[in-house]
């Protein structure tokens, strides 16, 4: 094997990562969601392709964004909370996307969206948060696998020497990059820079410089990385920017970091991977236990706002990129008695770009009668994972699944172009 076909882990990459994160943390704090970049090789090499993942945390409603409103259990089940078959916007006769997701439409019918339903982790274990992250961003439920599978992606790639190959936005590294020896924590473009007074950067700089002087060691290359970061993120928060087609993003958590995300793939274009942390603009976000017909609709107004600007901002670049919207679970079948729904199992994913099988719902639809859930929920007949790897696979350039996902029997699911 060759060290660009190498996706092992290595101690000394461990370590380099765990400084790494520690010096980033002395970035000034943002109020930003966390999301995470990873650039490929730097000069004028460009990735095979680029992806951007937008986590939606909290378990959204699939049944809600994409409505069956062919079946009438949905209705039967849910007496106040179902949408409506004629509020709304028809697919393919079977399903329809939400109202409030309307920006979308114009998407779909150019064939540069395309819906996964049914599908989700293979088992939803205790209903946890935590633990279906987790295992999502692991990529696999082996409790000795300690690296995520973005990071088994990045780690099968040519090896990069551009500082931002992987960036994570956030308090901490994404979990699906854990593993991926040269990542850098922001939690922001704004705020990544040193939490010091203007007048002392430079000799704050100076200093650490001399600090970590001896080179050889991981901590002192991870530092050194760190400061290359710095500059590099100065350079592109330092820029000049105008969204094309005089796009106006909007003014929430995710707009803004979708923004910042254009920014950087405009500035850096080896820019290879991007993962987005998106929790909702209330205290309970996506995790719609209550009142559900009310907290949902201004939540996916926002979504599909920031994705159709975002889409719309990088244009050409779409042909390169490949999104995907992604929740751990959905959301259970029959609605609650507080007009909300607790936590399910399956759910939906969203892939969007110009190198996609776009406008086809791609579904093994299980049903929603009494024999057909599972548990109460809408069971789960895709596994993420083989959506996810028909991306790595077709539009990233990696055929070596069987290591970003170990144990998974591969299988495209057929909604992406073959390079």
């Amino acid at each position: 094997m060759t060290p660009a076909e190498d996706c092992s882990l290595s101690r000394r990459a461990l370590l380099s990562r765990g400084a790494a994160v520690g010096l980033a943390a002395m970035a000034a704090p943002s109020v930003l969601p966390r999301y995470a970049f990873a650039a490929a090789d730097s000069g004028s090499h460009r990735p095979a392709g680029r992806l951007v993942v937008v986590f939606l945390r909290g378990a959204v409603d699939g049944l809600s964004l994409v409505v069956p409103h062919h079946d009438a259990n949905y209705y039967k089940l849910r007496p106040t909370l179902a949408v409506p078959a004629k509020s709304v916007h028809d697919l393919d006769g079977r399903f329809g996307l939400h109202p409030s997701l309307a920006p979308l439409m114009p998407l779909w019918r150019k064939n540069e969206l395309a819906v996964v339903q049914a599908t989700g982790l293979d088992t939803t274990a205790d209903y946890s948060h935590f633990d279906a992250q987790a295992t999502m961003e692991a990529g696999s439920d082996d409790p000795g696998l300690s690296t995520g599978w973005l990071a088994r992606h990045l780690l099968c790639r040519p090896q990069a020497t551009d500082t931002l190959r992987a960036v994570s936005f956030g308090q901490h590294v994404a979990a699906s990059l854990v593993g991926w020896g040269h990542t850098t924590a922001m939690t922001g473009l704004e705020a990544f820079q040193l939490d010091t007074a203007p007048a002392a950067y430079e000799l704050v700089m100076k200093a650490l410089d001399r600090l970590y002087s001896d080179s050889g060691r991981p901590a002192t290359e991870a530092a050194h990385e760190t400061f290359n970061a710095l500059q590099r993120v100065a350079a592109v928060r330092a820029s000049s920017y105008t969204p094309s087609h005089n796009v106006s993003y909007p003014t929430s958590l995710l707009g803004a970091a979708l923004l910042d995300i254009a920014k950087v793939i405009k500035d850096v274009p080896q820019l290879e991977a991007v993962t987005v942390d998106a929790y909702g603009v209330d205290a309970f976000g996506w995790d719609t236990h209550a009142g559900q017909n009310i907290a949902l609709p201004p939540l996916l107004a926002d979504l599909a706002a920031c994705l159709t600007a975002f889409v719309t901002d990088l244009d050409d670049e779409m042909h390169n990129t490949t999104v995907v919207v992604m929740s751990e679970f959905g959301r259970r079948v029959e609605e609650n008695s507080a007009g909300g729904t607790d936590h399910g199992h399956g759910n939906v994913m969203f892939v969007l770009g110009r190198g996609i099988h776009g406008g086809k719902v791609f579904t093994k639809w299980p049903g929603l009668g009494d024999k057909q859930l599972d548990y109460g929920d809408l069971a789960v007949t895709t596994d993420y994972r083989q959506v996810v790897g028909d991306v790595i696979a077709h539009r990233l350039g990696n055929p070596r699944i069987g290591q970003v996902f170990p144990g998974l029997a591969f299988s495209p699911v057929g909604l992406t172009h073959i390079r």
